[in-house]
């Protein structure tokens, strides 16, 4: 059966600013048309008030499909918010709890920089430090941090790929899902996790499409 697929987060998982074709929402309809892409990010929200949405959307079953998998990234409004991280860190296993109890697998999503980080640069760190510690509560993790034009602190200043220093550019997109996010998906829903390593080529039969990787990156996406 087709897969559920829900983007949850907050302005930067929407694709504010992005455009129409480059948000990801977008770039993960395209990539996986077996997919039924829902995005239910919400702009401003901090992660306690995205989990209280979440209870709304979770339970519902899109019909026609037989998987469900979230993709879910907190923290830039929280950065400036003063969420302590005990507090981030306790909306994350509570995410994950509701998601489990209704059978979602779970992509979790680092942070890239931001210009919400000056000043709390560490304490971004901590918060996706979350993520890595906790690495087997996730199916996978697609590492926005690790980016080496996005991930590093102060990177947000590059206008080829932050369109205000905190939003991606389309180009911003378009890297963080290439390097990041479609890796993760494909090894979900093609059941490989080749889909991950350089310099091969792996086709995800889940969903029909052939990945042409090298050196980590996604060259080309082909459907048949």
């Amino acid at each position: 059966g087709g897969v559920q697929l829900v983007l949850e987060g907050d302005s930067i998982m929407l694709g504010a600013y992005s455009g129409i074709k480059s948000n990801f929402t977008a770039l993960v309809q395209s990539a996986f048309p077996i997919a039924n892409v829902v995005c239910e990010a919400s702009s401003g929200k901090l992660s306690g008030q995205l989990l209280s949405y979440e209870t709304n959307w979770v339970p519902m079953q899109v019909p026609g499909t037989s998987q469900r998998i979230a993709v879910v990234m907190y923290g830039a409004n929280d950065l400036n918010n003063n969420v302590g991280i005990g507090d981030y860190c306790s909306n994350w296993s509570s995410t994950l709890s509701l998601l489990r109890a209704n059978n979602y697998r779970v992509v979790g999503c680092t942070m890239p920089s931001n210009n919400r980080e000056i000043g709390y640069a560490s304490t971004r760190a901590q918060m996706n430090n979350y993520l890595y510690t906790n690495a087997t509560a996730f199916d996978a993790i697609a590492d926005f941090a690790a980016d080496q034009f996005m991930g590093y602190a102060g990177a947000y200043t590059n206008e080829i790929y932050f369109i205000d220093q905190l939003h991606p550019t389309g180009v911003g997109y378009v890297e963080l899902f290439d390097k990041w996010l479609c890796p993760a998906l494909a090894k979900l829903i093609g059941g490989s996790t080749a889909a991950n390593l350089p310099g091969i080529t792996t086709n995800v039969s889940a969903s029909g499409i052939t990945f042409y990787i090298t050196n980590g990156l996604i060259m080309r996406i082909t459907s048949p």
